[in-house]
This record gives structure tokens, C-alpha cells and sequence, in this order.
């Protein structure tokens, strides 16, 4: 689960010392660079994100993150 813990560490990071100064080009460099760690997501990882996604109600997301 390393990637997965990387990704969200890479999250969370950002969420918790974003300011009011960051713009959507920094919003979506934060996803980009998380994004990276997903891509290199195991398959035991991915299945993890993807049910994931299915508990917290957000089952579009599968398919965005390329999960299925």
C-alpha cells in the first residue's frame, strides 16, 4: 500500500498548508503529483482505491482514475 499512502500523503500535505495564495494550477499540480504515485499503484492498490471509492459513495470515480 505504499503508493496509496504516498498519494494521499502528497493530499494531504497540500490540503493542510494550501493558503489563500495557491491558485487551481497549484490545486491541480497537488493532484498531478499524486496522481503519479496511483499510476504506479498495484493491483491489490488499486482494487483498494476502487472500493474505496465504492464506500464513500463515489463510484464515478473509479472509471476516472482508470481503476476498473
Amino acid at each position: 500500500m505504499r503508493n496509496l499512502s504516498r498519494a494521499l500523503a502528497v493530499a494531504l500535505a497540500y490540503v493542510e498548508t494550501r493558503t489563500d495564495d495557491c491558485t487551481e494550477d497549484n490545486d491541480l499540480r497537488a493532484l498531478e503529483n499524486a496522481g503519479a504515485f496511483l499510476d504506479e499503484a498495484t493491483e491489490d492498490e488499486r482494487e483498494a482505491l476502487a472500493e474505496a471509492f465504492e464506500e464513500i459513495g463515489k463510484p464515478k470515480l473509479i472509471e476516472d482514475f482508470g481503476l476498473n
